[in-house]
């Protein structure tokens, strides 16, 4: 989805908020560290591969995604509402708290 509809990302209001003006990425790496964000988490591997298969990678529809990643569609569709959901947490705490992003990507050893 990310890719197969740039349109959606342009317009997003997200495009204003502070985690994206003041990291100086754009809309889609902010949502791709947080999504990578998950697999700091308890069960966030879970969580990260369904968003990714379904949003990053664009999985046509969410009955194909629970097959690439061979899962029961329900089961799926759980992981994936939970990662969703998880990632508005975050986007928003970091946003109301005014931190950046940390990734493991960032944290370069000295």
């Amino acid at each position: 989805m990310l890719s197969r509809k740039p349109a959606l990302l342009k317009n997003s209001p997200l495009n204003r908020s502070r985690l994206v003006v003041g990291s100086g990425r754009s809309l889609p790496e902010v949502l791709a560290a947080v999504a990578d964000g998950l697999l700091d988490e308890r069960s966030g591997g879970k969580r990260h591969r369904a968003v990714t298969v379904m949003y990053f990678m664009g999985a046509p529809t969410q009955e194909m995604a629970a097959e690439r990643l061979e899962l029961p569609f329900s089961t799926y569709r759980r992981h994936l509402v939970s990662g969703v959901e998880r990632m508005i947490d975050l986007l928003w705490q970091q946003e109301l708290r005014g931190t950046g992003l940390s990734t493991k990507a960032d944290q370069k050893p000295s």
